[in-house]
């Protein structure tokens, strides 16, 4: 299973002043806006200090989750490696079940027993293998829908279980699964880790599961972190989000929702550049269609190093996730 990320980072956020007759004449953004008439306030050291300490409390957090992300990658390397003895078992079985085209159990050199059940369904030739020890109890089994698509079962004890998913190119592991719950499940593509959920509740209906955490990896880096992550019908939800490009933490989000029509919003959001406090947003509602954006204030810093806070502002979000505020100085 590939749960696909969410990444702000489409172009443009608008104004959200709703009288265009306040606008200036001079085009900026290769016209796609105009310069706005700020009436923001400059903020007092006591005003803005609350911000500040927040910034820096929600930055030093950010830091822990990306230094927790380093172990989490090599665990999870660790347990491709056991996937990709779980690939071999699997052709192991198949071989067995080819020279044993009658049988239905066969005695392995281990002592255990397969139990082979095939099947034959509209989809084609469908297997599953149990793997019992000499009291019958199962220590591994195999569900097989073809080469692009089968699953290992590791029973650990008489609870508890190890899954090892494959669907074209993609391996989904899930650790210590119990029930509708499992501790921990990591993403594969094409070999390399895509996410990691912690604290996993597994749906009845097939949808992705919900996670206490969420760690999201580009090229065995951490990109995006949540708590809270969870799904109500085609809308994802997380109580917290953190940000990072280059380990560094670029964006926090508070009470994130993404819906299927492409309106994204979120209670509040704190934004940093080259590491520093540099934009406070409030009560955001955000279209990835059309790049729109609004929100009820601003707290941003400006050229001259002051901290502004409006409710009259054009801001853009860059590509890499960064935001600049634009005023009218």
């Amino acid at each position: 299973m590939r749960i696909s990320p969410i990444a702000l980072t489409t172009r443009i956020y608008r104004n959200n002043h709703a009288n265009k007759s306040d606008f200036k004449n001079n085009p900026i953004l290769k016209n796609e806006f105009d310069t706005v008439s700020f009436k923001g306030k400059a903020l007092s050291y006591d005003e803005v200090k609350p911000y500040k300490l927040e910034a820096y409390k929600l930055s030093d957090e950010a830091s822990s989750y990306c230094d927790k992300s380093a172990s989490i990658i090599k665990s999870a390397y660790d347990e491709l490696k056991i996937a990709k003895q779980a690939f071999k078992y699997t052709q192991s079985a198949l071989s067995i079940a080819n020279k044993n085209p009658d049988e239905h159990v066969v005695g392995l050199d281990n002592g255990n027993i397969l139990i082979i059940n095939p099947k034959i369904t509209t989809n084609g030739r469908f297997f599953t293998f149990v793997e019992t020890d000499k009291h019958s109890i199962p220590v591994r089994d195999i569900k097989y829908f073809g080469h692009n698509k089968f699953e290992v079962t590791i029973h650990n004890d008489g609870y508890t279980r190890d899954v090892y998913s494959f669907e074209d190119g993609e391996i989904s592991i899930f650790k210590n699964h119990k029930g509708n719950m499992a501790d921990c499940m990591y993403d594969f593509k094409n070999g390399k880790l895509m996410l990691c959920l912690e604290g996993i509740a597994l749906s009845d209906n097939n949808a992705p599961p919900d996670s206490k955490e969420a760690y999201l990896f580009e090229d065995d880096s951490l990109i995006t972190y949540t708590t809270g992550l969870r799904y109500d019908n085609s809308d994802f939800l997380c109580d917290e989000r953190f940000c990072y490009k280059n380990g560094v933490l670029i964006q926090y989000c508070r009470d994130f929702k993404s819906s299927a029509n492409k309106i994204q919003s979120w209670s509040s959001s704190y934004h940093f550049k080259d590491g520093k406090f540099a934009v406070y947003l409030d009560n955001v509602k955000y279209n990835r269609a059309t790049s729109d954006a609004n929100g009820s204030s601003v707290i941003f810093l400006n050229n001259n190093g002051k901290y502004i806070k409006s409710s009259d502002f054009l801001c853009e979000l860059t590509p890499d996730g960064s935001i600049d505020v634009l005023d009218g100085e």
